[in-house]
């Protein structure tokens, strides 16, 4: 049986440059919970009112181990960053909202550093609201379900998410515009708990035209090269990369349904299949260390 050789070009920018006439774009919140935990929910900052956050799981309070991960700005300036973390205590039985009106600002950018305690909720699922009722990932697809990396198993484990709404323009000028994150996996215990750190939320402003809401600069081309074998499978599926590191797979099958989902690490690793039912499934692997995400496809016999 043949290896079936999946070669895929990414473009994955050293950084993505959202330029403006000033040279980047605008920081319109931001949260650094170097506060009181009475305060941690009030933005550090803010360019637009309405701005907040609110957790329905068990409690939340602010904790002396924080990371600057993600705590320079678009200009090179620190944003007081490292002192202190958020901390959202289990059980998650609710969501982080993550409240974010954007009035006279476009092509919104995202993004905060997560790690998790070893009992904490090791999955993150990420929808965002236009209209503040209906929750979808319609621009963030591809990243919106991530592993959380354990204080456990790596020190100062902070992991960067970035999530990057431009190809939506629903969610420019809008000021019903939220996200939510919901817990999986450990999320139902009463230890245990996930922190976030320097929630930034960057734009450019609706009168801004010097670029396009998809503009994209300083790219450069990488090449990935993944072989599945076998394909089509029937007990197990081995799957190699030129890329080490830690990385999170997800497969679903053709009905979107989640079938696997776990964290590995190397360029080579094997998942069990048997008893997957028969028919094609979709895999998605993302990097850790880049944030880049690979589509893979295979059968199963």
């Amino acid at each position: 049986m043949k290896k079936n050789v999946l070669t895929l070009l990414f473009c994955i920018g050293a950084m993505l440059a959202f330029k403006s006439e000033s040279g980047a774009q605008t920081l319109i919140h931001y949260w650094n919970f170097n506060v009181d935990s009475a305060d941690a929910l009030t933005p550090t900052s803010s360019l637009v009112a309405g701005a907040g956050l609110s957790y329905s799981g068990a409690y939340y309070d602010t904790v002396q181990s924080g990371t600057t991960l993600n705590g320079v700005g678009a200009d090179g300036t620190t944003l007081g960053a490292g002192a202190a973390a958020l901390r959202l205590r289990n059980p998650a039985s609710g969501p982080f909202t993550i409240t974010i009106p954007t009035t006279g600002y476009k092509n919104i950018v995202l993004a905060y550093a997560v790690e998790r305690t070893k009992k904490g909720s090791q999955q993150n699922i990420v929808t965002y609201t236009v209209d503040g009722t209906t929750w979808i990932n319609t621009a963030i697809s591809a990243s919106a379900t991530y592993y959380v990396d354990s204080t456990d198993t790596v020190s100062n484990a902070f992991q960067l998410e970035t999530f990057n709404f431009s190809s939506d323009t629903l969610t420019n000028n809008n000021p019903h515009f939220k996200v939510q994150i919901n817990f999986a996996i450990g999320d139902t215990g009463t230890s245990g708990n996930d922190r976030y750190d320097n929630i930034t939320v960057y734009a450019d402003s609706v009168t801004d035209t010097s670029h396009s809401t998809t503009a994209i600069a300083s790219v450069s081309q990488v090449t990935t090269v993944y072989t599945l074998f076998p394909n089509p499978v029937v007990n197990n599926i081995d799957i190699t990369g030129t890329a080490e590191g830690t990385k999170w797979v997800n497969i679903t099958d053709a009905a979107g349904q989640t079938v696997y989902k776990g964290i590995q690490s190397g360029k080579q690793f094997s998942i069990n299949t048997a008893s997957f039912a028969t028919g094609n499934y979709y895999i998605n692997i993302r990097e850790k260390n880049t944030g880049q995400v690979t589509p893979l496809k295979f059968v199963k016999q």
